[in-house]
C-alpha cells in the first residue's frame, strides 16, 4: 500500500518551498505539539492562500466557508482544547456518520485518526484557512470542562497546584511565624512621633521628644495607672519598685523591650 503523502511532500512537490525550507521547520517542530502548517506560515515560508491553493488542487478537496456551512447542533461534539490544537472545527454531521469537518492540512493522519477515534465519526476533511477556523472556534466553539481537564492540560493542573500547596504552606508558616511573635512579644507600632510597645495588659509608649510612658494593669496591683518618664533609668528605677506589682511575664516583657529600643536607639 503506498505511503500517504504529508504536507511537506505536497508542498515540495507543488515547488511552493524547498527542501531546506521544510527542514529547518521540521526542526523547529521537533519535541513539540505545533502543526507544520501553523509553523511555514509563521516562519514566512509560505503564505495561508498557497498553502490552501496546493492542499486543495493536490487532495482534490474543496476550500469551505466556515460560517456558512457551520451547524450549531454540533458544537459541542470535540472541546476546544482539540480544535486548537489541530486547527481544525466540525461543521456538520450527515447521513452514514459522516463529519464534514474543516482543517488547515487534511493530510495531517495523525489528527484524523485521533479525531475519529475520539468522535466515532468518519471525517469528510474541507479546507480553511488557520485564520478563519480560530475566529470560529471563538464564535462558535464553547468552554467545557474537557478543556481544563485532560491530558494536554494536565501537568499545567498539577504545575498550579503544587505552586498553590507551596504558597499556602508559606503563607501558614509566615501566620504562624507572626502568631507566634506575637504571643512572646506583644504588638510594636512605630508613628512620627512614637514608638508603641503592647503586651500583657502594659502599655510603653517611647515618644521622640525623649518621655517615656507606661500605662496598663500590673497583674498584682489594683486598678490601672499611666506614668510618664524622662529617662530610661527613672523607669528602671519604678519596675524595679514596683516588681511585686507586676507578673513574672509583665517583668520579662518589660526588660524585653528596654533591651530591644536601646538597641535601636
Amino acid at each position: 500500500m503506498p505511503r500517504k503523502k504529508r504536507l511537506g511532500d505536497l508542498l515540495l512537490a507543488a515547488g511552493v518551498i524547498r527542501q531546506e525550507d521544510l527542514d529547518k521547520a521540521l526542526a523547529v517542530q521537533a519535541g513539540s505539539d505545533r502543526r507544520l502548517g501553523y509553523l511555514l506560515i509563521n516562519m514566512d515560508i509560505i503564505s495561508e492562500k498557497d498553502l490552501q491553493s496546493v492542499l486543495s488542487e493536490q487532495l482534490g478537496i474543496p476550500i469551505i466557508d466556515i460560517h456558512g456551512t457551520f451547524n450549531k447542533e454540533i458544537k459541542n461534539l470535540l472541546p476546544r482544547y482539540l480544535c486548537k490544537k489541530y486547527n481544525v472545527i466540525p461543521l456538520a454531521l450527515a447521513d452514514h456518520n459522516l463529519l464534514t469537518i474543516a482543517m488547515v492540512d487534511p493530510s495531517d493522519h495523525e489528527a484524523v485518526t485521533l479525531i475519529e477515534r475520539y468522535t466515532g465519526k468518519v471525517l469528510q476533511p474541507c479546507l480553511a484557512s488557520h485564520s478563519d477556523i480560530d475566529s470560529a472556534i471563538a464564535r462558535y466553539i464553547p468552554w467545557s470542562p474537557r478543556d481544563l481537564f485532560n491530558r494536554q492540560n494536565g501537568w499545567k493542573l498539577t504545575g498550579a497546584a503544587v505552586l498553590l500547596a507551596l504558597a499556602l504552606t508559606i503563607l501558614m508558616v509566615v501566620q504562624y511565624n507572626s502568631d507566634r511573635a506575637r504571643a512572646r512579644f506583644g504588638t510594636k507600632q512605630v508613628t512620627k512621633t512614637a514608638v508603641l510597645y503592647q503586651h500583657h495588659d502594659l502599655i510603653l509608649k517611647f515618644e521622640r521628644s525623649g518621655k517615656i510612658t507606661l500605662s496598663g494593669h500590673g497583674a498584682h496591683a489594683r486598678g490601672s495607672y499611666s506614668i510618664t518618664f524622662n529617662s530610661l533609668d527613672s523607669l528602671k528605677q519604678f519596675i524595679k519598685n514596683k516588681r511585686n506589682d507586676l507578673s513574672l511575664e509583665q517583668q520579662k516583657w518589660i526588660n524585653w523591650v528596654l533591651g530591644n529600643q536601646t538597641q535601636s536607639t
